[in-house]
């Protein structure tokens, strides 16, 4: 594998609060890194890796700040390896915040993101034009929590901050008083992190809104504790559709549909029908969200 050697101000540690807050190994960008940059990983390519370490560079630098330096910096190895095409890997919320020409980017949550000004104030983060580039989805990735679920205790469950779009606000207004629903302002929750478990765990549905990025941490989240993820959104960002159906792991509902929750669910919990989509999850966790399933799809796609 070809990749380019990084400076050390493009590759720093990451000094934000982790998150989510049980994460405590690193983000999926420094373990591509260390996996595609070890001479022990032998694949052939065409694509060329640069290794920046996208989010904790733009997380130290005012969250996207200082992009131009980036985009000054990678505007230099377009111009070193003219004919050549690139890829790397991308966990912030707003991707790159950099043109790569001739490039595959392998993203975790989408090109946009939401920038918060206040409570009920949002404006729309701006979107990168990428000439010739390619944005692929990729997982939104956080260590796994421990044990599962496919318990009935709740029909739907929530536990997370609503500020991070708005689309959150709507699924918590519109849902938290439903019975068998256990919907929960995490900023309001005391042990949240603890509550979150319990009730994700106990979950026949869990709500995946999504936040700053495209998509959440809860798409990936549910499925692994047994639980079936609503993913509610503008713009779906979903990996590895070439080989998921998504549409029997998840229920995917636009955020202008959020009244449709209710039916959906109890439709699927009447028929029975729910736990297919607990078994089909279960099967793509395993094979393809897991670290080394990640892994595993971005060497393929980049094989030659």
């Amino acid at each position: 594998m070809r990749y380019i050697k990084i400076p050390p101000e493009f590759q720093p540690g990451f000094v934000g609060n982790p998150y989510p807050q049980h994460q405590r190994t690193d983000l999926i960008e420094k373990r591509c890194a260390d996996y595609f940059c070890d001479p022990n990983t032998e694949i052939e390519s065409d694509y060329i890796y640069i290794p920046i370490l996208w989010t904790s560079y733009h997380v130290n630098n005012g969250y996207g700040a200082n992009a131009n330096v980036l985009q000054e910096y990678v505007d230099a190895i377009v111009e070193q390896f003219p004919d050549e095409k690139f890829f790397t890997v991308v966990q912030y919320a707003g991707g790159t915040l950099t043109s790569i020409p001739n490039s595959k980017i392998f993203a975790c949550s989408g090109t946009n993101y939401c920038l918060f000004n206040g409570p009920g104030n949002y404006t729309r983060g701006e979107r990168i034009k990428h000439d010739s580039s390619e944005y692929i989805p990729i997982p939104l990735k956080c260590d796994d929590h421990e044990g599962s679920g496919y318990n009935t205790k709740y029909k739907v469950g929530f536990v997370g901050r609503l500020f991070t779009h708005p689309c959150r606000y709507d699924v918590y207004n519109n849902l938290k008083n439903i019975p068998g629903y256990s919907i929960h302002d995490s900023d309001k929750t005391p042990n949240n992190g603890e509550v979150f478990k319990e009730v994700t765990r106990n979950s026949i549905f869990t709500l995946a809104p999504r936040g700053y990025g495209s998509t959440s941490f809860r798409l990936l989240e549910a499925m692994q504790m047994g639980s079936i993820p609503i993913y509610v959104g503008d713009n779906h960002w979903l990996p590895f559709s070439d080989e998921i159906d998504w549409n029997k792991a998840a229920l995917l509902v636009k955020d202008t549909e959020i009244e449709t929750i209710p039916k959906l669910v109890n439709d699927l919990i009447e028929s029975g029908k729910y736990k297919n989509y607990q078994e089909y999850g279960r099967m793509v966790y395993d094979k393809y969200l897991t670290w080394d399933g990640t892994l595993n799809q971005i060497s393929k796609i980049i094989s030659k």
